[in-house]
């Protein structure tokens, strides 16, 4: 009898770290399918692992087929985008984007 209850409480304790084992797995997986780079009317996003920084056009000074320019002098890396993507990109940083010497 007593070794029946410590095998059953070792099944559950090896349950219980599975159970956390996908939640932490299944949390990962809808974060890093998450990841990537967000435009809309009135602001660029992009989206990590840990973190997500959301930038106003009026921040943005250029977009290059490489990366996009902040006014700040950062700038983001536009290489694992594809180039469609960088296209389309572009063509909505038109008349968004205005250079620091309009200001």
């Amino acid at each position: 009898m007593a070794v029946a209850v410590i095998v059953l409480a070792g099944l559950a304790e090896t349950l219980i770290s599975l159970v956390a084992f996908l939640l932490v797995w299944g949390l990962l997986a809808v974060r890093l399918s998450l990841i990537g780079l967000y435009v809309t009317a009135d602001s660029v996003r992009r989206r990590g692992v840990l973190a997500t920084r959301t930038v106003p056009w009026s921040s943005v000074s250029e977009v290059s087929a490489t990366q996009i320019a902040m006014k700040d002098g950062t700038s983001w890396s536009l290489a694992s985008i594809p180039a469609d993507a960088v296209a389309r990109l572009q063509a909505a940083s038109q008349g968004r984007v205005q250079d620091s010497a309009d200001e």
